[in-house]
C-alpha cells in the first residue's frame, strides 16, 4: 500500500531553509560591517578605509579612485593644451614647398620643423637649439629661420644670441603680442618621484615620472661657479622626443630635450634668462672654491654631516681658486659652507645653484663651519 505524500511537510522544509540561508547570509553581512570593520576595513560604497590598521601608525585613506584617475586626465589635458601653446617650431626658409596648386604659392611642412623652441619672455624671447655648425651664427639664423606659433602665425626673427650652453640660441621675434609664457620651476621644487608630461611642437606627448637628478660631471667634486644637472625619467621618452621639452604636473617647466636625447635641468640655462630679462645688466657671479657636496658622500668621521658643501681639492689639487672671492675672504680646505645669503646648501639647493642665482659685485652673506666652530661673513662676488 502507497504511503500518501505530505506536501504541506516538504514545504515547510523548504520555507525554513531558504529562511536559514537567508538570515545566514544577513548575519555574514552585518559581522563584516560592524564586528570585523575595524580590524580589514573591507571596502563598502567604493572606499578603501586603510586609516584603521596599524600601518607603522601611517593614516592611509583612498577614497574614490575612479574620480581621482578621471580629475587626474583632466588635470594633464589641461597641462598639455596650456604648454602646447609655450611651444614654437623653427622653419628653414629654403624648405618651403612649392604648391602644385598656386605657383606663387609655397608651404611648411609643420609635421617636420627644422627645430623646435619654447617662449621664454612675453615680449618674443625663445629658446631653441641649432646644430653646432661654423655656418650657423647670429645672421645666418636671423636670415634663413622663420619661427610658427601654437597658431600658426609665422615671425620674422628680430634678434639672436648665443646661449652659454652648447648649441642653444635665444632668438627674439618681431612684432609679438603677448605671448603666453610658463613658470620656470626653482631646482628646490623639481624633485625624484615628480611626475612630468614631456612633449614635442608637433603634439606628441608622454606620462613620465623623475627618476633621478644627476651631475654628469665627472668625479664628486664640484665647481661653486658651474651649476649642471640632467634628468632621468621613468620610460626614457626623450628617446622619442629629440629636442621637445618637459612640464611639471605642478606647473612649470622643468626639463629641455637636445638632439643628443640629454635632458638638461631648465635651471641650467638660469644665467641666461636673468641676462634676457634684466637687459644683460646681470654677469655671472663667481665665489671661486672647489667643493664635495656632503649629501652625496660619507665619510667615516669628522665630516658626518648630510648636508653642506665641504671645500676639497679636485684633481688638480685646488680647493680655492686664486684670487677669487673665496681666497680674499679667507675660506680654507676643510670649510663647511652651511648657506648662502640665508639659504641652505643640501642636496636641493646645491652650492653651485645658490652662487649662480646672483650676480657679480653682489655682496652675500656665507655661513660655514671651520673646526666645529660656525662663522658667518660678508662676501662681495665677483
Amino acid at each position: 500500500m502507497k504511503k500518501k505524500v505530505n506536501y504541506q511537510t516538504i514545504l515547510l522544509l523548504i520555507l525554513v531553509t531558504l529562511i536559514g540561508l537567508g538570515a545566514g547570509m544577513a548575519g555574514n553581512l552585518l559581522s563584516r560591517q560592524y564586528l570585523t570593520a575595524g580590524l580589514y576595513n573591507f571596502p563598502f560604497g567604493g572606499e578603501l578605509d586603510l586609516s584603521g590598521q596599524n600601518l607603522n601608525r601611517s593614516q592611509v585613506i583612498i577614497k574614490g579612485a575612479k574620480k581621482i584617475t578621471i580629475e587626474q586626465n583632466k588635470r594633464i589635458k589641461e597641462i598639455a593644451e596650456k604648454s602646447q601653446k609655450n611651444l614654437v617650431g623653427i622653419l628653414k626658409k629654403e624648405n618651403a614647398k612649392k604648391s602644385s596648386l598656386e605657383k606663387t604659392n609655397s608651404f611648411y611642412n609643420l609635421d617636420k620643423p627644422f627645430s623646435q623652441g619654447f617662449i621664454i619672455t612675453t615680449d618674443g624671447w625663445i629658446i631653441s637649439e641649432f646644430p653646432e655648425n661654423p655656418e650657423i651664427d647670429k645672421e645666418n639664423i636671423k636670415k634663413n629661420y622663420l619661427v610658427v606659433d601654437s597658431d600658426k602665425k609665422l615671425h620674422l626673427i628680430k634678434k639672436v644670441k648665443k646661449s652659454s650652453r652648447g648649441s642653444y640660441w635665444f632668438l627674439r621675434l618681431e612684432k609679438t603680442r603677448e605671448l603666453p609664457v610658463k613658470k620656470i620651476v626653482p631646482e628646490s621644487e623639481i624633485t625624484k618621484g615628480d611626475m612630468v608630461l614631456t612633449m614635442n611642437w608637433q603634439g606628441d606627448n608622454y606620462i613620465s615620472h623623475i627618476s633621478d637628478k644627476i651631475n654628469p660631471q665627472t668625479g664628486l667634486v664640484e665647481s661653486s661657479d658651474s651649476f649642471f644637472r640632467e634628468l632621468v625619467l621613468t620610460g626614457s621618452p626623450e628617446k622619442n622626443l629629440k629636442n621637445g621639452f618637459v612640464f611639471s604636473l605642478k606647473g612649470g617647466i622643468v626639463g629641455i630635450i637636445d638632439k643628443n636625447k640629454t635632458i638638461h635641468s631648465v635651471n641650467n640655462f638660469k644665467p641666461d634668462f636673468d641676462n634676457l630679462l634684466n637687459g644683460e645688466k646681470k654677469k655671472k657671479a663667481s665665489l671661486g672654491v672647489n667643493y664635495i657636496d656632503l649629501s652625496r658622500v660619507l665619510f667615516k668621521e669628522k665630516y658626518n654631516k648630510n648636508k653642506g658643501a665641504l671645500i676639497y681639492p679636485d684633481n688638480t689639487n685646488k680647493s680655492i681658486i686664486p684670487d677669487s672671492p673665496a681666497k680674499k675672504a679667507n675660506l680654507k680646505p676643510g670649510d663647511i659652507i652651511e648657506s648662502l645669503n640665508g639659504e641652505e646648501v643640501n642636496s636641493k639647493t646645491p652650492l653651485n645653484y645658490l652662487v649662480q642665482k646672483h650676480s657679480s659685485g653682489e655682496k652675500v652673506n656665507l655661513s660655514y663651519i671651520r673646526k666645529g666652530e660656525s662663522k658667518n661673513i660678508s662676501i662681495t662676488l665677483e
